[in-house]
């Protein structure tokens, strides 16, 4: 991907998404439960 792209530049967005999903969606799971139950 980065010598496609000559520099980094998507690497570095790529990592940045993925640390962040790591983070946001396992914190984001039970709230959508819990959003889900109370709506049901």
């Amino acid at each position: 991907m980065q010598a496609a792209a000559g520099n980094a530049t998507p690497l570095m967005a790529y990592t940045i998404v993925y640390a962040f999903s790591n983070v946001v969606l396992p914190l984001l799971g039970p709230i959508v439960v819990v959003i889900a139950h109370a709506l049901g």
